[in-house]
C-alpha cells in the first residue's frame, strides 16, 4: 500500500517555528537597505507591504498581484530577487538551532503510522480498515518546505527509513526546492500573472511561474510528485492553506481521488473560529467547505464532487488538539 504525505509550512509553525509570511516580513522590512538589493523599486515594494500586511496574506499570490505596478523586465527581476534571498536568510537564521531526542522521533514516527487516531472515530475505524487491506505500506513525502526539519527528526538521508516492521519512508522530496540547492517561489500559472506586457517576456515567465521553473531544472522533481500521487491509495495533507499558488498539485490529487479508490485526509488549521467540543455542527459546517474548497480547483461538476468528498476525512486542529506531528 502507498501512503503519500503532503506537508507545507503549516509543519513547521506546529513546531514552533515563526516562518509565516508575516513573521517574515517582520525581518524584510526592518532590513538595513544597504544589506539589501538596494533599490528605489524594492523600497518602494516594501512600504506597499507594510501599509498593507493583510493583503500580502498570501506572498506569493501578491508578488503576481504587484505586477500591475511594475514596468520593466528588470524591475521585475529585483523585485523577485529581493524577496527570494532574504527569505533564504530568514529561514536559515530562524530554523538553525533545532534538535530532536529520541522520545520526540518515536512520538513523531508513531504519527506517521496511524495519523487515524487523531480523526474522529468512525472515520478513523474507515481509514484503519482500508489500510488493513495490505500489510506492508511504504510512505512518501512531498515537502511543500525548503527546509530538512522533517528529514532530521525520523533520520532520513536519501536511503529509506523502516518506521517498524511493516511500514518503509521511501523518500522525502521537495516540490519546491531547498534552502540548500536553490528554492522555487512563485505563482502557478499565468493567469496569476497580473501583467500581460511583461507576461511576454519569457525570462520572467521562467521566473514567476513555478511550473516554467521546475521544467528548465530538468531534475525530475515534478515527474516524480505526479508519479506519487497517481500510485497513491492514501494521501494526508498537513499544515497546507490549499491556497491558489500551487492549485495544480490539488488537481492532481482530486484527478487520484476520480480516477481509484483512493482516500484523502486534510489536517486543517482553525485559524479564525477556535471551535470548542460544544461546536458539533460548526465543526461539521467548516469540513464540508474544506472539501469543496479543495474539489473547487478541479472544475468537477457537483454529482462528481459529492460522490468524492465522501472519500475526503477532515480533522480540524485547534491550538488544543494540534498534537499530530508535534513534538
Amino acid at each position: 500500500m502507498n501512503i503519500l504525505f503532503l506537508i507545507g509550512n503549516g509543519f513547521d509553525k506546529n513546531l514552533g517555528f515563526p516562518t509565516s509570511y508575516s513573521e517574515f516580513y517582520d525581518y524584510y522590512l526592518s532590513k538595513d537597505p544597504n544589506q539589501d538589493l538596494y533599490d528605489e523599486n524594492v523600497v518602494r515594494l516594501k512600504n506597499e507591504i507594510a501599509s498593507n500586511k493583510e493583503n500580502w496574506a498570501d506572498l506569493e499570490l501578491q508578488m503576481g498581484q504587484y505586477l500591475s505596478h511594475v514596468s520593466d523586465e528588470a524591475t521585475a527581476n529585483v523585485i523577485h530577487k529581493s524577496i527570494k534571498l532574504s527569505l533564504i536568510e530568514y529561514l536559515n537564521m530562524v530554523l538553525k538551532d533545532f534538535s530532536c531526542s529520541s522520545e520526540q522521533r518515536d512520538k513523531f514516527i508513531q504519527d506517521l503510522i496511524a495519523p487515524e487516531r487523531y480523526l474522529l472515530l468512525e472515520d478513523s475505524n474507515a481509514i484503519v480498515a482500508y489500510k488493513q487491506r495490505e500489510s506492508y505500506k511504504t510512505v512518501n513525502v512531498i515537502s511543500f518546505n525548503y527546509d530538512d526539519i522533517f528529514e532530521n527528526i525520523v533520520g532520513f538521508d536519501s536511503s529509506s527509513v523502516k518506521l517498524n516492521n511493516y511500514y518503509t519512508l521511501s523518500s522525502v522530496i521537495h516540490v519546491h526546492g531547498t534552502l540548500k540547492d536553490g528554492l522555487i517561489m512563485g505563482l502557478d500559472s499565468e493567469d496569476q500573472f497580473c501583467n500581460n506586457e511583461l507576461l511576454k517576456s519569457s525570462f520572467l515567465k521562467n521566473k514567476y511561474i513555478k511550473p516554467n521553473y521546475c521544467k528548465i531544472t530538468r531534475n525530475g522533481v515534478d515527474k516524480k510528485c505526479i508519479s506519487l500521487i497517481n500510485s497513491a491509495n492514501i494521501i494526508y495533507m498537513f499544515g497546507l492553506s490549499i491556497g491558489a499558488t500551487d492549485k495544480r498539485w490539488w488537481i492532481y490529487i482530486a484527478e487520484r481521488l476520480k480516477a481509484s479508490n483512493a482516500k484523502l485526509v486534510i489536517f486543517w488549521f482553525d485559524k479564525d473560529n477556535n471551535f470548542t467540543s460544544q461546536d458539533v455542527v460548526e465543526q461539521f459546517e467548516e469540513e464540508q467547505r474544506v472539501k469543496r474548497m479543495f474539489l473547487s480547483y478541479s472544475g468537477f461538476d457537483d454529482s462528481i464532487t459529492e460522490q468524492l468528498m465522501e472519500r475526503i476525512y477532515i480533522k480540524i486542529l485547534t491550538q488544543e488538539n494540534s498534537g499530530f506531528l508535534k513534538i
